[in-house]
């Protein structure tokens, strides 16, 4: 995505959603991993602290408490 104002508003509402899930389901990997992707590949330097703060975060967490399933969406490699 190129780094147009026009943009931005869909890479909040994006991130936004993002963040919600992580409110609601804090042990999805999938969820986390989306959010991190997200933000290293169209962010602003904010929401790429943010998402550098939420991968230290999960790096931190015990593995075994955090879920994902083979149904979850995970966002392919190739942005």
């Amino acid at each position: 995505m190129p780094s147009d104002e026009n943009h931005a508003p869909l890479l909040s509402a994006a991130l936004n959603i993002y963040r919600s899930a992580m409110d609601q389901y804090p042990d999805a990997l999938s969820v986390r991993f989306n959010f991190v992707r997200a933000a290293f590949h169209f962010g602003v330097e904010t929401d790429i602290e943010e998402a550098l703060a939420v991968a230290r975060q999960t790096l931190a967490r015990n593995f075994a408490d955090l879920s994902l399933d083979p149904l979850d969406d995970v966002m392919t490699w190739d942005y």
